[in-house]
Protein backbone atom coordinates (compact mmCIF):
# COMPACT_ATOMS: atom_id res chain seq x y z
CA UNK A 1 0.00 0.00 0.00
CA UNK A 2 1.69 3.66 -1.12
CA UNK A 3 1.94 6.03 1.70
CA UNK A 4 -0.66 8.71 2.16
CA UNK A 5 1.93 10.83 3.34
CA UNK A 6 3.36 10.85 -0.42
CA UNK A 7 0.87 12.61 -1.68
CA UNK A 8 0.55 14.45 -4.19
CA UNK A 9 -1.71 17.78 -3.96
CA UNK A 10 -3.69 19.83 -6.51
CA UNK A 11 -1.22 22.51 -6.23
CA UNK A 12 2.21 20.42 -6.43
CA UNK A 13 0.29 18.89 -9.63
CA UNK A 14 -0.58 21.98 -11.32
CA UNK A 15 3.04 23.10 -10.99
CA UNK A 16 4.36 19.84 -11.80
CA UNK A 17 2.34 19.53 -15.41
CA UNK A 18 3.52 23.03 -16.15
CA UNK A 19 7.12 21.89 -16.04
CA UNK A 20 8.19 23.72 -12.89
CA UNK A 21 11.01 22.05 -11.65
CA UNK A 22 10.72 23.62 -7.91
CA UNK A 23 7.75 21.20 -7.60
CA UNK A 24 9.85 18.13 -8.25
CA UNK A 25 12.15 19.19 -6.02
CA UNK A 26 10.23 19.69 -3.12
CA UNK A 27 8.92 16.01 -3.72
CA UNK A 28 12.65 14.85 -3.53
CA UNK A 29 13.19 16.63 -0.51
CA UNK A 30 10.41 15.30 1.24
CA UNK A 31 9.54 11.75 0.17
CA UNK A 32 13.13 10.47 -0.79
CA UNK A 33 13.48 8.84 2.46
CA UNK A 34 10.29 7.08 1.66
CA UNK A 35 10.89 5.88 -1.91
CA UNK A 36 14.28 4.61 -0.66
CA UNK A 37 12.50 2.74 1.80
CA UNK A 38 10.53 1.39 -0.44
CA UNK A 39 13.11 0.34 -2.94
CA UNK A 40 15.06 -1.71 -0.62
CA UNK A 41 12.15 -4.21 0.33
CA UNK A 42 13.33 -5.77 -3.25
CA UNK A 43 16.82 -4.50 -3.19
CA UNK A 44 17.82 -4.51 0.69
CA UNK A 45 20.57 -1.81 1.34
CA UNK A 46 22.32 -1.69 -1.52
CA UNK A 47 24.29 1.11 -3.68
CA UNK A 48 21.88 0.54 -6.03
CA UNK A 49 19.05 1.72 -4.24
CA UNK A 50 19.15 5.61 -5.26
CA UNK A 51 19.86 4.75 -8.88
CA UNK A 52 16.32 3.15 -8.65
CA UNK A 53 14.81 6.09 -7.30
CA UNK A 54 16.61 8.69 -9.46
CA UNK A 55 15.18 6.53 -12.41
CA UNK A 56 11.89 6.90 -11.33
CA UNK A 57 11.62 10.26 -10.57
CA UNK A 58 13.27 11.20 -13.95
CA UNK A 59 10.61 8.49 -16.04
CA UNK A 60 7.65 10.53 -13.25
CA UNK A 61 9.23 13.90 -14.39
CA UNK A 62 8.93 12.76 -18.55
CA UNK A 63 5.59 11.49 -18.00
CA UNK A 64 4.35 14.32 -15.91
CA UNK A 65 1.63 15.62 -18.80
CA UNK A 66 -0.01 12.20 -18.96
CA UNK A 67 -1.33 12.42 -15.52
CA UNK A 68 -4.77 13.06 -15.19
CA UNK A 69 -5.15 14.00 -11.27
CA UNK A 70 -3.14 14.39 -8.30
CA UNK A 71 -4.28 11.11 -7.12
CA UNK A 72 -2.87 9.52 -10.34
CA UNK A 73 0.27 11.48 -10.45
CA UNK A 74 0.99 9.87 -6.96
CA UNK A 75 -0.12 6.47 -7.89
CA UNK A 76 1.74 6.74 -10.83
CA UNK A 77 4.81 7.98 -8.89
CA UNK A 78 4.72 4.78 -6.76
CA UNK A 79 4.29 2.46 -9.10
CA UNK A 80 7.81 4.18 -11.10
CA UNK A 81 9.85 3.64 -7.91
CA UNK A 82 8.40 -0.24 -7.72
CA UNK A 83 8.88 -1.09 -11.57
CA UNK A 84 12.44 0.99 -11.31
CA UNK A 85 13.33 -1.39 -7.97
CA UNK A 86 12.01 -4.36 -9.82
CA UNK A 87 14.46 -3.38 -13.01
CA UNK A 88 17.19 -2.66 -11.12
CA UNK A 89 16.90 -6.06 -9.01
CA UNK A 90 17.00 -7.68 -12.82
CA UNK A 91 20.01 -5.73 -14.01
CA UNK A 92 21.79 -6.76 -10.68
CA UNK A 93 20.89 -10.59 -10.84
CA UNK A 94 22.01 -10.79 -14.36
CA UNK A 95 25.29 -8.85 -13.61
CA UNK A 96 25.40 -11.46 -10.84
CA UNK A 97 25.19 -14.35 -13.26
CA UNK A 98 27.67 -12.65 -16.27
CA UNK A 99 30.51 -11.79 -12.86
CA UNK A 100 30.03 -15.89 -11.75
CA UNK A 101 30.24 -16.94 -15.56
CA UNK A 102 32.89 -14.69 -16.85
CA UNK A 103 34.67 -12.55 -13.76
CA UNK A 104 37.52 -13.77 -11.51
CA UNK A 105 34.93 -15.04 -8.50
CA UNK A 106 35.84 -11.39 -6.46
CA UNK A 107 33.13 -10.75 -4.47
CA UNK A 108 32.35 -7.22 -4.19
CA UNK A 109 30.40 -5.66 -1.61
CA UNK A 110 28.29 -2.39 -2.33
CA UNK A 111 28.21 0.63 -0.45
CA UNK A 112 25.43 1.85 1.62
CA UNK A 113 22.88 4.09 0.06
CA UNK A 114 23.12 6.26 2.56
CA UNK A 115 26.04 7.92 1.24
CA UNK A 116 24.01 9.56 -1.44
CA UNK A 117 21.19 12.39 0.14
CA UNK A 118 18.05 13.88 -1.11
CA UNK A 119 20.39 16.98 -2.21
CA UNK A 120 22.60 14.71 -3.63
CA UNK A 121 20.13 12.99 -5.98
CA UNK A 122 18.21 16.12 -6.70
CA UNK A 123 21.68 17.24 -8.72
CA UNK A 124 21.83 13.76 -10.42
CA UNK A 125 18.06 13.96 -11.65
CA UNK A 126 18.48 17.87 -12.42
CA UNK A 127 21.22 16.77 -14.89
CA UNK A 128 19.22 13.84 -16.40
CA UNK A 129 16.23 16.20 -17.03
CA UNK A 130 18.38 18.58 -18.59
CA UNK A 131 21.02 16.72 -20.66
CA UNK A 132 24.17 18.54 -21.17
CA UNK A 133 26.55 18.25 -24.44
CA UNK A 134 29.19 20.23 -25.87
CA UNK A 135 29.24 23.27 -27.44
CA UNK A 136 29.93 22.16 -30.93
CA UNK A 137 29.98 25.57 -32.44
CA UNK A 138 32.07 27.34 -29.92
CA UNK A 139 34.22 24.38 -30.61
CA UNK A 140 34.15 24.98 -34.35
CA UNK A 141 34.82 28.34 -33.90
CA UNK A 142 37.77 27.79 -32.03
CA UNK A 143 38.93 26.03 -34.95
CA UNK A 144 38.39 28.17 -37.19
CA UNK A 145 40.05 31.09 -35.35
CA UNK A 146 43.22 29.04 -35.03
CA UNK A 147 43.50 28.25 -38.25
CA UNK A 148 42.80 31.69 -39.31
CA UNK A 149 45.44 33.47 -36.47
CA UNK A 150 47.88 30.76 -38.18
CA UNK A 151 47.28 31.28 -41.17
CA UNK A 152 47.77 35.80 -40.64
CA UNK A 153 51.07 34.56 -38.58
CA UNK A 154 52.38 33.00 -41.65
CA UNK A 155 51.54 35.87 -44.21
CA UNK A 156 53.19 38.33 -41.77
CA UNK A 157 56.33 36.09 -41.99
CA UNK A 158 56.53 35.85 -45.49
CA UNK A 159 56.48 40.39 -46.06
CA UNK A 160 59.75 40.36 -43.76
CA UNK A 161 62.80 40.49 -44.76
CA UNK A 162 64.69 40.25 -41.86
CA UNK A 163 67.01 36.74 -41.93
CA UNK A 164 66.31 36.30 -38.34
CA UNK A 165 62.37 36.29 -39.82
CA UNK A 166 63.04 33.99 -42.42
CA UNK A 167 64.75 31.66 -40.30
CA UNK A 168 61.67 31.75 -38.02
CA UNK A 169 59.35 31.55 -41.35
CA UNK A 170 61.53 28.18 -41.59
CA UNK A 171 61.18 26.83 -38.63
CA UNK A 172 57.51 27.67 -38.51
CA UNK A 173 57.19 25.60 -41.74
CA UNK A 174 59.04 23.06 -40.31
CA UNK A 175 56.65 22.84 -37.68
CA UNK A 176 53.71 22.51 -40.04
CA UNK A 177 55.32 19.92 -41.64
CA UNK A 178 55.75 17.95 -38.57
CA UNK A 179 52.39 18.52 -37.78
CA UNK A 180 51.18 17.01 -41.28
CA UNK A 181 53.27 14.48 -40.71
CA UNK A 182 51.74 13.78 -37.41
CA UNK A 183 47.95 14.00 -38.82
CA UNK A 184 48.69 11.67 -41.49
CA UNK A 185 49.84 9.08 -38.79
CA UNK A 186 46.74 9.78 -37.42
CA UNK A 187 44.78 9.29 -40.37
CA UNK A 188 46.51 6.27 -41.83
CA UNK A 189 46.00 4.49 -38.32
CA UNK A 190 42.57 5.43 -38.92
CA UNK A 191 42.43 3.79 -42.02
CA UNK A 192 43.90 0.70 -40.71
CA UNK A 193 41.40 0.81 -38.03
CA UNK A 194 38.72 0.56 -40.60
CA UNK A 195 40.31 -2.19 -43.13
CA UNK A 196 40.89 -4.43 -40.09
CA UNK A 197 37.05 -3.83 -39.62
CA UNK A 198 35.57 -4.55 -42.80
CA UNK A 199 38.23 -7.59 -43.25
CA UNK A 200 36.69 -11.28 -43.27
CA UNK A 201 38.57 -11.50 -40.36
CA UNK A 202 36.94 -9.59 -38.13
CA UNK A 203 34.34 -10.89 -35.45
CA UNK A 204 30.99 -10.65 -36.18
CA UNK A 205 28.87 -10.78 -32.81
CA UNK A 206 25.21 -9.96 -32.88
CA UNK A 207 21.64 -10.13 -30.84
CA UNK A 208 18.22 -10.88 -32.47
CA UNK A 209 15.16 -9.56 -32.50
CA UNK A 210 13.85 -9.28 -29.08
CA UNK A 211 17.38 -10.17 -27.83
CA UNK A 212 19.35 -8.90 -25.17
CA UNK A 213 22.71 -9.53 -23.82
CA UNK A 214 26.00 -8.81 -22.80
CA UNK A 215 29.46 -9.77 -23.46
CA UNK A 216 33.21 -9.30 -21.97
CA UNK A 217 35.65 -8.09 -24.74
CA UNK A 218 39.35 -9.69 -24.95
CA UNK A 219 40.61 -6.49 -22.88
CA UNK A 220 38.04 -6.88 -19.79
CA UNK A 221 35.64 -4.35 -21.05
CA UNK A 222 31.72 -5.16 -21.21
CA UNK A 223 29.14 -4.50 -23.67
CA UNK A 224 25.52 -4.68 -22.94
CA UNK A 225 23.71 -5.15 -26.60
CA UNK A 226 20.44 -3.98 -27.34
CA UNK A 227 18.21 -5.67 -30.02
CA UNK A 228 18.74 -6.28 -33.29
CA UNK A 229 22.43 -5.64 -33.26
CA UNK A 230 25.79 -6.20 -34.73
CA UNK A 231 28.85 -5.67 -33.14
CA UNK A 232 32.24 -5.81 -35.01
CA UNK A 233 35.56 -6.70 -33.47
CA UNK A 234 38.56 -5.91 -35.41
CA UNK A 235 41.67 -8.98 -35.48
CA UNK A 236 43.70 -8.92 -33.26
CA UNK A 237 41.69 -7.06 -30.81
CA UNK A 238 43.47 -5.71 -27.55
CA UNK A 239 46.98 -7.06 -29.32
CA UNK A 240 47.26 -4.40 -32.21
CA UNK A 241 44.37 -2.01 -31.01
CA UNK A 242 41.13 -1.97 -29.79
CA UNK A 243 38.58 -1.27 -32.49
CA UNK A 244 35.17 -2.32 -32.77
CA UNK A 245 32.29 -1.08 -34.77
CA UNK A 246 28.15 -1.14 -33.38
CA UNK A 247 25.34 -1.14 -35.64
CA UNK A 248 22.37 -0.51 -33.38
CA UNK A 249 22.56 0.21 -29.11
CA UNK A 250 24.54 -0.51 -27.20
CA UNK A 251 26.52 0.34 -23.67
CA UNK A 252 30.16 0.12 -23.36
CA UNK A 253 32.23 0.03 -19.92
CA UNK A 254 35.71 0.30 -21.14
CA UNK A 255 38.85 -1.14 -19.06
CA UNK A 256 41.00 1.19 -18.37
CA UNK A 257 44.44 -1.28 -17.88
CA UNK A 258 45.58 -0.88 -21.49
CA UNK A 259 47.77 1.43 -23.05
CA UNK A 260 45.47 1.24 -26.48
CA UNK A 261 42.65 3.65 -26.48
CA UNK A 262 39.10 2.53 -27.25
CA UNK A 263 37.67 3.28 -30.33
CA UNK A 264 33.75 2.73 -31.07
CA UNK A 265 32.92 3.27 -34.97
CA UNK A 266 28.63 4.17 -35.20
CA UNK A 267 27.73 5.56 -38.01
CA UNK A 268 29.79 8.48 -38.95
CA UNK A 269 31.12 8.99 -35.59
CA UNK A 270 34.08 7.53 -34.04
CA UNK A 271 34.28 7.70 -30.12
CA UNK A 272 37.48 7.23 -28.12
CA UNK A 273 37.47 6.38 -24.56
CA UNK A 274 39.84 5.17 -21.60
CA UNK A 275 38.34 3.85 -18.49
CA UNK A 276 34.86 5.02 -19.30
CA UNK A 277 31.21 3.87 -19.61
CA UNK A 278 29.13 5.57 -22.17
CA UNK A 279 25.97 4.59 -24.45
CA UNK A 280 25.98 4.39 -28.10
CA UNK A 281 22.46 4.35 -30.59
CA UNK A 282 23.30 3.88 -34.29
CA UNK A 283 21.03 1.67 -36.08
CA UNK A 284 21.77 2.11 -39.78
CA UNK A 285 17.85 2.51 -40.29
CA UNK A 286 17.64 5.32 -37.79
CA UNK A 287 18.32 9.00 -38.96
CA UNK A 288 20.56 10.02 -35.90
CA UNK A 289 23.41 8.03 -34.31
CA UNK A 290 22.96 8.82 -30.61
CA UNK A 291 25.94 9.12 -27.95
CA UNK A 292 26.07 9.67 -24.41
CA UNK A 293 28.62 9.19 -21.63
CA UNK A 294 27.56 8.14 -18.29
CA UNK A 295 30.84 8.24 -16.26
CA UNK A 296 34.16 9.69 -17.36
CA UNK A 297 34.86 11.32 -20.97
CA UNK A 298 35.02 10.61 -24.26
CA UNK A 299 36.50 12.03 -27.55
CA UNK A 300 33.87 11.86 -30.70
CA UNK A 301 35.48 12.64 -34.06
CA UNK A 302 33.09 13.55 -36.92
CA UNK A 303 35.40 13.96 -40.20
CA UNK A 304 37.81 16.23 -39.05
CA UNK A 305 35.96 17.69 -36.29
CA UNK A 306 36.29 16.79 -32.49
CA UNK A 307 34.14 16.95 -29.59
CA UNK A 308 35.07 15.99 -26.18
CA UNK A 309 32.12 14.91 -23.72
CA UNK A 310 32.12 14.45 -20.24
CA UNK A 311 29.86 12.32 -17.49
CA UNK A 312 26.29 13.15 -18.72
CA UNK A 313 26.68 15.23 -21.86
CA UNK A 314 25.81 13.80 -25.18
CA UNK A 315 25.65 14.35 -29.00
CA UNK A 316 23.52 13.45 -31.56
CA UNK A 317 25.20 13.19 -35.50
CA UNK A 318 23.09 12.91 -38.41
CA UNK A 319 24.68 10.70 -41.84
CA UNK A 320 25.86 14.07 -43.26
CA UNK A 321 28.15 14.94 -40.43
CA UNK A 322 26.20 17.83 -38.19
CA UNK A 323 25.66 17.33 -34.72
CA UNK A 324 23.16 18.52 -32.60
CA UNK A 325 22.02 18.88 -28.79
CA UNK A 326 20.12 15.57 -28.17
CA UNK A 327 16.63 16.69 -26.14
CA UNK A 328 15.31 14.72 -23.02
CA UNK A 329 12.62 13.14 -25.12
CA UNK A 330 15.43 11.93 -28.42
CA UNK A 331 17.81 10.09 -25.12
CA UNK A 332 15.04 8.42 -23.87
CA UNK A 333 14.10 7.10 -27.01
CA UNK A 334 17.62 6.34 -27.50
CA UNK A 335 18.66 4.73 -24.24
CA UNK A 336 15.22 4.03 -22.78
CA UNK A 337 15.79 0.44 -23.49
CA UNK A 338 18.80 -0.10 -21.37
CA UNK A 339 16.12 0.87 -18.26
CA UNK A 340 13.62 -1.90 -19.87
CA UNK A 341 11.65 0.48 -21.71
CA UNK A 342 10.52 0.83 -25.64
CA UNK A 343 9.83 4.14 -26.27
CA UNK A 344 8.78 6.58 -28.92
CA UNK A 345 7.88 10.17 -28.98
CA UNK A 346 6.27 11.97 -32.36
CA UNK A 347 6.66 9.82 -34.72
CA UNK A 348 4.56 8.07 -37.44
CA UNK A 349 3.25 4.70 -37.13
CA UNK A 350 5.08 3.33 -40.41
CA UNK A 351 8.43 4.27 -38.55
CA UNK A 352 7.10 2.54 -35.18
CA UNK A 353 6.46 -0.55 -36.60
CA UNK A 354 9.82 -1.32 -37.51
CA UNK A 355 11.09 -0.16 -33.89
CA UNK A 356 8.47 -2.57 -32.38
CA UNK A 357 9.50 -5.59 -34.62
CA UNK A 358 12.90 -5.09 -33.47
CA UNK A 359 12.56 -4.60 -29.50
CA UNK A 360 9.59 -7.50 -29.18
CA UNK A 361 10.04 -9.48 -32.16
CA UNK A 362 6.48 -8.63 -33.10
CA UNK A 363 4.92 -7.97 -36.50
CA UNK A 364 2.62 -5.33 -37.13
CA UNK A 365 0.57 -4.14 -39.84
CA UNK A 366 -1.39 -0.87 -40.44
CA UNK A 367 -4.07 -1.13 -42.27
CA UNK A 368 -4.18 1.62 -44.43
CA UNK A 369 -1.49 4.62 -45.03
CA UNK A 370 -4.20 7.19 -42.91
CA UNK A 371 -3.49 5.03 -40.01
CA UNK A 372 0.41 4.79 -40.77
CA UNK A 373 0.68 8.07 -41.09
CA UNK A 374 -1.04 8.39 -37.85
CA UNK A 375 1.93 10.27 -35.29
CA UNK A 376 2.24 8.75 -31.84
CA UNK A 377 4.25 8.75 -28.71
CA UNK A 378 4.54 5.89 -26.52
CA UNK A 379 6.02 3.84 -23.51
CA UNK A 380 5.75 0.19 -22.69
CA UNK A 381 8.11 -2.48 -20.79
CA UNK A 382 10.47 -4.65 -22.92
CA UNK A 383 9.35 -7.83 -23.42
CA UNK A 384 5.40 -7.41 -22.62
CA UNK A 385 3.84 -7.41 -25.83
CA UNK A 386 0.47 -7.02 -24.70
CA UNK A 387 1.39 -4.20 -22.91
CA UNK A 388 3.14 -2.48 -25.90
CA UNK A 389 0.09 -3.03 -28.36
CA UNK A 390 -1.99 -1.74 -25.52
CA UNK A 391 0.36 1.31 -25.57
CA UNK A 392 0.05 1.62 -29.31
CA UNK A 393 -3.86 1.48 -29.06
CA UNK A 394 -3.95 4.08 -26.57
CA UNK A 395 -1.89 6.72 -27.80
CA UNK A 396 -2.82 6.38 -31.24
CA UNK A 397 -6.42 5.59 -31.39
CA UNK A 398 -6.39 2.15 -32.81
CA UNK A 399 -7.55 -1.28 -32.54
CA UNK A 400 -5.37 -4.03 -32.53
CA UNK A 401 -6.89 -7.56 -34.48
CA UNK A 402 -6.11 -10.02 -37.37
CA UNK A 403 -6.72 -9.58 -41.10
CA UNK A 404 -6.06 -13.31 -42.26
CA UNK A 405 -2.26 -14.31 -40.11
CA UNK A 406 -1.73 -10.62 -40.23
CA UNK A 407 -1.22 -8.67 -36.92
CA UNK A 408 -3.20 -5.37 -38.13
CA UNK A 409 -3.48 -2.30 -36.00
CA UNK A 410 -6.56 -0.69 -37.60
CA UNK A 411 -8.68 2.81 -36.56
CA UNK A 412 -10.83 1.82 -33.24
CA UNK A 413 -14.40 2.07 -33.64
CA UNK A 414 -15.90 5.97 -32.63
CA UNK A 415 -17.99 5.40 -29.46
CA UNK A 416 -21.70 5.89 -30.90
CA UNK A 417 -23.52 9.03 -28.83
CA UNK A 418 -26.76 7.80 -27.74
Amino acid sequence: MFATASMIDATQFAALRDGKEEALHTLVTQHYTAWLDEVQRTLGTSAAAPRAVEHAVVAFWRDRESYTSAEDATTQLWALVREAAAREHGRLAMLHRFESHEGDGTHRTAVGHDLVTAAQLWERVQTAIRPRVADAAAIAAEHARQRHDAAEHLKALGTRRNPVWVIAGLAVVAAAAALVMRWDAKASARAKAARALASPEAQQLASGAGQRGSLRLADGSTVMLGSGVKLTVAPQFAKSWRAVRIDGAAQFSVAHDSPLPFDVWAGPAIIRATGTAFEVSAYPDEALTMIRVTNGSVLVTVGEAKYPLQTREALAVDAKGEVRVPTSAMLDEAFGWAEGWFVVNDRPLREVLPVVQRWYGLELHGKDDVVLARRLSARAPLGATREVISALERAGSLRFGYIGPNMVLSDAPTPRTR
